[in-house]
Protein backbone atom coordinates (compact mmCIF):
# COMPACT_ATOMS: atom_id res chain seq x y z
CA UNK A 1 0.00 0.00 0.00
CA UNK A 2 0.97 3.46 -0.68
CA UNK A 3 1.24 5.97 1.79
CA UNK A 4 -0.18 9.60 1.34
CA UNK A 5 3.26 11.00 1.91
CA UNK A 6 4.61 8.61 -0.66
CA UNK A 7 1.69 9.66 -3.27
CA UNK A 8 2.33 13.48 -2.95
CA UNK A 9 6.07 13.31 -3.67
CA UNK A 10 5.06 10.27 -6.39
CA UNK A 11 2.55 12.75 -8.04
CA UNK A 12 4.96 16.06 -7.90
CA UNK A 13 7.49 14.27 -9.39
CA UNK A 14 5.42 12.57 -12.31
CA UNK A 15 4.40 16.72 -13.01
CA UNK A 16 8.22 18.02 -12.88
CA UNK A 17 9.99 14.84 -13.57
CA UNK A 18 13.61 16.29 -11.99
CA UNK A 19 14.01 15.02 -8.05
CA UNK A 20 15.68 18.55 -7.45
CA UNK A 21 12.57 20.06 -8.29
CA UNK A 22 10.43 18.16 -6.45
CA UNK A 23 13.04 18.44 -2.96
CA UNK A 24 12.26 22.06 -3.61
CA UNK A 25 8.56 21.93 -4.62
CA UNK A 26 7.79 19.95 -1.98
CA UNK A 27 10.33 21.19 1.02
CA UNK A 28 11.64 18.12 2.05
CA UNK A 29 15.24 16.30 2.19
CA UNK A 30 16.65 14.85 -1.01
CA UNK A 31 17.25 11.24 0.83
CA UNK A 32 13.23 11.31 1.34
CA UNK A 33 12.66 11.62 -1.91
CA UNK A 34 14.76 9.87 -2.91
CA UNK A 35 13.49 6.75 -0.51
CA UNK A 36 9.92 7.14 -1.26
CA UNK A 37 10.74 6.88 -5.01
CA UNK A 38 12.43 3.91 -4.57
CA UNK A 39 9.62 2.38 -2.82
CA UNK A 40 8.43 -0.57 -4.98
CA UNK A 41 4.65 0.80 -4.51
CA UNK A 42 5.35 4.17 -5.54
CA UNK A 43 7.48 2.74 -8.61
CA UNK A 44 4.47 0.71 -9.36
CA UNK A 45 2.50 3.41 -9.45
CA UNK A 46 4.38 5.73 -11.43
CA UNK A 47 4.71 3.41 -13.98
CA UNK A 48 0.47 2.81 -14.02
CA UNK A 49 0.20 6.08 -14.29
CA UNK A 50 3.01 6.56 -17.43
CA UNK A 51 1.27 3.79 -18.99
CA UNK A 52 -2.14 4.43 -18.58
CA UNK A 53 -1.83 8.82 -19.66
CA UNK A 54 -1.42 9.60 -23.26
CA UNK A 55 -0.85 7.52 -26.27
CA UNK A 56 0.52 4.72 -24.58
CA UNK A 57 -3.22 4.41 -22.68
CA UNK A 58 -3.71 0.75 -24.86
CA UNK A 59 -7.64 1.81 -24.95
CA UNK A 60 -6.35 5.27 -26.04
CA UNK A 61 -4.15 3.50 -28.61
CA UNK A 62 -6.72 0.69 -29.62
CA UNK A 63 -8.74 3.42 -30.19
CA UNK A 64 -6.95 5.47 -32.84
CA UNK A 65 -6.01 2.32 -34.66
CA UNK A 66 -10.07 2.00 -34.46
CA UNK A 67 -10.45 4.99 -36.23
CA UNK A 68 -7.31 4.47 -38.75
CA UNK A 69 -9.66 1.39 -39.83
CA UNK A 70 -12.85 3.34 -39.78
CA UNK A 71 -11.45 6.48 -41.80
CA UNK A 72 -9.66 3.62 -44.53
CA UNK A 73 -13.40 1.77 -44.30
CA UNK A 74 -14.91 5.24 -45.22
CA UNK A 75 -12.32 6.46 -48.06
CA UNK A 76 -13.00 3.53 -49.33
CA UNK A 77 -16.53 3.91 -49.72
CA UNK A 78 -16.59 7.01 -50.93
CA UNK A 79 -14.08 6.18 -53.77
CA UNK A 80 -15.39 2.57 -54.14
CA UNK A 81 -11.76 1.40 -54.10
CA UNK A 82 -10.56 -0.94 -50.92
CA UNK A 83 -6.82 -1.40 -50.82
CA UNK A 84 -6.79 -4.67 -49.20
CA UNK A 85 -3.12 -3.51 -48.73
CA UNK A 86 -3.89 -0.60 -46.34
CA UNK A 87 -6.77 -2.39 -45.01
CA UNK A 88 -4.70 -5.35 -43.93
CA UNK A 89 -2.13 -3.32 -42.03
CA UNK A 90 -4.16 -1.49 -40.08
CA UNK A 91 -6.12 -4.77 -38.72
CA UNK A 92 -2.35 -6.21 -38.66
CA UNK A 93 -1.52 -3.47 -36.44
CA UNK A 94 -4.48 -3.92 -34.25
CA UNK A 95 -3.83 -7.78 -33.97
CA UNK A 96 -0.01 -6.94 -32.69
CA UNK A 97 -1.18 -4.41 -30.45
CA UNK A 98 -3.58 -6.96 -28.87
CA UNK A 99 -0.16 -9.43 -29.02
CA UNK A 100 1.88 -7.37 -27.30
CA UNK A 101 -0.07 -6.41 -24.30
CA UNK A 102 -1.00 -9.63 -23.52
CA UNK A 103 2.37 -10.52 -23.42
CA UNK A 104 2.95 -7.42 -20.88
CA UNK A 105 0.11 -7.96 -18.57
CA UNK A 106 1.62 -11.83 -18.95
CA UNK A 107 4.69 -10.49 -18.02
CA UNK A 108 3.53 -8.17 -15.38
CA UNK A 109 2.12 -11.01 -13.58
CA UNK A 110 4.56 -13.63 -13.73
CA UNK A 111 6.49 -10.49 -11.83
CA UNK A 112 3.51 -9.79 -9.48
CA UNK A 113 3.44 -14.04 -8.55
CA UNK A 114 7.09 -14.47 -7.83
CA UNK A 115 7.11 -10.88 -5.99
CA UNK A 116 4.56 -12.72 -3.90
CA UNK A 117 6.11 -15.58 -3.59
CA UNK A 118 9.95 -13.87 -2.26
CA UNK A 119 7.90 -12.15 0.61
CA UNK A 120 6.16 -15.15 1.26
CA UNK A 121 9.23 -17.15 1.59
CA UNK A 122 10.78 -13.90 3.53
CA UNK A 123 7.72 -14.13 5.59
CA UNK A 124 8.73 -18.19 6.32
CA UNK A 125 12.13 -17.47 6.78
CA UNK A 126 11.10 -14.94 9.54
CA UNK A 127 8.56 -16.31 11.47
CA UNK A 128 11.23 -19.93 11.50
CA UNK A 129 13.82 -17.18 12.40
CA UNK A 130 11.43 -16.18 15.70
CA UNK A 131 10.30 -19.52 16.43
CA UNK A 132 13.96 -20.11 16.63
CA UNK A 133 14.87 -17.23 18.82
CA UNK A 134 11.58 -17.76 21.07
CA UNK A 135 12.58 -21.23 21.66
CA UNK A 136 16.79 -20.26 22.52
CA UNK A 137 14.85 -17.61 24.74
CA UNK A 138 13.49 -20.52 26.87
CA UNK A 139 16.17 -22.79 26.93
CA UNK A 140 18.09 -19.45 28.08
CA UNK A 141 15.13 -19.01 31.14
CA UNK A 142 15.16 -22.67 31.67
CA UNK A 143 19.00 -22.68 32.33
CA UNK A 144 19.04 -19.56 34.32
CA UNK A 145 16.03 -20.90 36.46
CA UNK A 146 17.95 -24.39 37.11
CA UNK A 147 21.23 -22.27 37.70
CA UNK A 148 19.06 -20.40 40.34
CA UNK A 149 17.51 -23.38 41.89
CA UNK A 150 21.13 -25.11 42.26
CA UNK A 151 22.66 -22.11 43.58
CA UNK A 152 19.40 -22.12 46.57
CA UNK A 153 20.32 -25.92 46.69
CA UNK A 154 23.58 -25.32 47.36
CA UNK A 155 23.16 -22.22 50.00
CA UNK A 156 20.79 -24.47 51.56
CA UNK A 157 22.92 -27.83 51.94
CA UNK A 158 25.34 -25.51 53.24
CA UNK A 159 23.30 -23.73 56.10
CA UNK A 160 21.83 -27.10 56.56
CA UNK A 161 25.54 -28.21 57.44
CA UNK A 162 26.26 -25.39 59.49
CA UNK A 163 23.22 -26.10 61.60
CA UNK A 164 24.49 -30.17 61.97
CA UNK A 165 28.35 -28.61 63.13
CA UNK A 166 26.83 -26.36 65.26
CA UNK A 167 23.81 -27.88 67.37
CA UNK A 168 24.74 -28.66 70.73
CA UNK A 169 25.49 -32.63 70.09
CA UNK A 170 27.91 -32.01 67.62
CA UNK A 171 29.49 -29.24 69.86
CA UNK A 172 29.47 -31.70 72.71
CA UNK A 173 31.30 -34.10 70.77
CA UNK A 174 33.80 -32.10 69.55
CA UNK A 175 34.66 -30.52 73.05
CA UNK A 176 34.82 -34.06 74.51
CA UNK A 177 37.46 -34.93 72.07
Amino acid sequence: MISPEALVVANKYLECNDINQTVSDLGISREAVAKYLDSMHVKRYMETVLIESGYTNRNKLQGIVDKMIDYKLEEAEESGILTKKDLAELIKLSHDIKIAEGRLLNERLKIEQSYVLAVSKLNQAEELTQVKLDAADKRLALRLEHEDRLKKTEASNYEHLLDRLLAPKVINVIAEQ
